[in-house]
């Protein structure tokens, strides 16, 4: 694949997550956090090998930048390292233009597949709800009518809204993307605070004719499972505002192409 032999190659073993944690600089006074052992690019430079084979770079705080040359490189990654299938960004952009457009929804990540952001649901939902509650008031995305915000009546009425509903009577327009198999029942807080709350459950018709995908590498595979987290992922990112899951690399990552998208540079979060 690579065009190099087993000999050629340097496999870097790690037995748990947060095994190395990576420096450029020799001298770093950062410490290890969770990780359990400190690795300098400057070792790594010292292998004679063609290929570095790491065993995992799980986690946005395993690697420490702090040469200049080194922060600047990655950000120019971060820059331009873009999604560009098509077959993805035809069925992304089909869905944004359903909920009423790039910049005219709101988007929000909720994470609650595991334990450490489980046992933070609620603080995590809370967090979620206060922000966007401060969104809906200061009109963020213009001409909203949020008066439902001052009344629950209105707010019980517009619960019952399909998504066409909400668009025409220019309701705010909510797109979650989350990792909960029952978005209603396990986000209730939200959806009992705001009407017009949609996720990508709602698009199953569109995702049907996304159609079969596989790979050169593995031909009978069908990729559409792999594909749908990375839909979401750009859906939610393409809201005229984005709130995240603190902690997490898919709010991370959409935070970063949000603001590419919003203000033409990526700033750090979390």
């Amino acid at each position: 694949q690579f065009s190099t032999s087993k000999n050629e190659t340097f496999f870097i073993v790690e037995s748990q997550h947060y095994g190395f944690r990576y420096f450029d600089n020799d001298h770093s006074e950062e410490g290890l956090e969770r990780f359990k052992k400190k690795f300098f690019t400057s070792d790594l430079l010292k292998i004679d090998k063609k290929l570095l084979h790491f065993h995992s770079l799980f986690s946005h705080y395993r690697i420490v930048l702090e040469q200049p040359k080194n922060i600047h490189f990655n950000h120019l990654i971060h820059s331009n390292f873009m999604i560009n299938n098509p077959k993805l960004l035809n069925i992304s952009n089909k869905i944004m233009q359903i909920l009423g457009g790039k910049g005219f929804y709101f988007g929000l990540h909720v994470r609650v597949g595991d334990g450490s952001f489980q046992n933070r649901l609620k603080e995590n939902l809370k967090f979620i709800n206060d922000e966007l509650k401060k969104f809906l008031k200061n009109n963020t995305i213009p001409s909203l009518d949020t008066s439902y915000l001052n009344s629950n009546e209105k707010k019980k009425e517009y619960s019952t809204y399909s998504l066409q509903e909400c668009l025409a009577h220019n309701l705010p327009i909510i797109y979650i993307a989350t990792d909960a198999k029952k978005p209603i029942k396990t986000l209730k807080f939200l959806y009992d605070r705001f009407p017009c709350i949609f996720t990508l459950i709602d698009f199953n018709t569109d995702l049907k004719k996304f159609g079969k995908t596989s790979s050169n590498f593995a031909p009978n595979i069908d990729l559409l499972k792999f594909y749908i987290p990375i839909i979401d992922y750009l859906i939610v990112s393409y809201g005229g505002v984005f709130i995240g899951t603190v902690n997490s690399t898919f709010s991370r990552m959409a935070y970063e192409v949000h603001d590419l998208y919003r203000d033409g540079e990526f700033k750090h979060h979390f």
